[in-house]
């Protein structure tokens, strides 16, 4: 009997779908989830990848019970984006030095065609042909390579899906992210998810705020247009955490959004202080509201003659 026969037939996703229900049975026995963790992980699928990050929405006792579980969930995720097998075997057989970032640079079209959103699966002779033009060897000599670049860039746009269409575990996600992509290429993503959550309506802030705390001292173009939108959001904490990105990045088409945001009459006190704090931050002049802001500040804060805001003692 192999390994998987006892999930009967059916593709792959299938296989996975049926693990779901202990995956997120949360009480009864631990064993039987743990099990379930385990083949998802030793599938070594994209569609394992979808049901391993179910798993994430989920906390059981006790905690050290949760934490180990979720410990090996990311473990079996992120290690379906490592190339160090395939490397060493094709390294040793080849007499080479082939490394991860080589793979990852010859393929970075096909990988941000494969990550997009609603992208098809990407093609292998493709991923081959690009991957034997920068080693020097041929297609055929690679396969294992791209099957393993491949496997990489399916299982991370499954994790993309799961941050686009859950509204918990985004912190694990954006971690699991970190762990198999580039850093420039993590802020993308979260850029774009961020313009999603700016431009549509979300009930729950915690994602919100997960994506903007990972943004903040980031420095990247991209991340302040995407924050200005969530100067807007219902929800006090979102707007103070957007507040304490743009602060330090003096994005001037924030300025009007920032200073409207202080001189509403509906703004609470606590965001008012944020907003004056990101003025001062970002040097922004107050012109055209001086009245109205000075209305708001209090010591420490203050005006000076050319309207940017100072704290005195600072």
């Amino acid at each position: 009997m192999g390994l998987f026969d006892f999930l009967g037939g059916g593709s792959s996703a299938e296989k996975a779908l049926k693990l779901k229900p202990k995956v997120t049975q949360k009480y009864g026995d631990a064993a039987n989830r743990q099990k379930a963790l385990h083949t998802l992980g030793e599938m070594q699928t994209p569609d394992a990848v979808a049901v391993l990050m179910a798993r994430f929405t989920l906390t059981v006792d006790p905690q050290t019970t949760d934490a180990n579980e979720k410990d090996d969930c990311f473990a079996y995720i992120t290690g379906m984006g490592d190339l160090t097998g395939p490397l060493k075997a094709y390294n040793d057989k080849k007499k080479s030095n082939v490394t991860g970032n080589q793979l990852r640079d010859a393929t970075r079209a096909i990988r941000s065609h494969g990550l997009a959103k609603g992208a098809t699966p990407p093609d292998r002779a493709a991923l081959a042909e690009a991957i034997a033009g920068a080693v020097s060897a041929s297609p055929a000599d690679v396969k294992e390579l791209a099957e393993a670049v491949a496997l990489e860039i399916e299982s991370i746009a499954k994790v993309r899906e799961f941050l686009r269409k859950s509204d918990q575990a985004s912190s694990w996600a954006v971690r699991i992210l970190e762990t198999m992509l580039d850093g420039d290429e993590v802020i993308g993503i979260v850029c774009e998810e961020l313009h999603r959550l700016g431009t549509e309506y979300t009930r729950d802030p915690e994602k919100k705020e997960v994506l903007l705390h990972f943004v903040e001292g980031k420095n990247d173009p991209r991340i302040a247009p995407e924050v200005v939108l969530l100067l807007e959001d219902m929800t006090d904490d979102v707007k103070i955490a957007a507040l304490k990105v743009l602060g330090p990045r003096a994005y001037e088409p924030a300025r009007e959004k920032i200073l409207e945001l202080l001189t509403h009459e509906e703004t609470a006190k606590r965001v008012q202080t944020a907003a004056i704090a990101a003025l001062h931050e970002s040097r922004f002049t107050v012109q055209g509201y001086r009245e109205k802001v000075e209305k708001r500040l209090s010591d420490p804060w203050h005006l000076d003659g050319s309207g940017a805001v100072k704290k005195r003692g600072a």
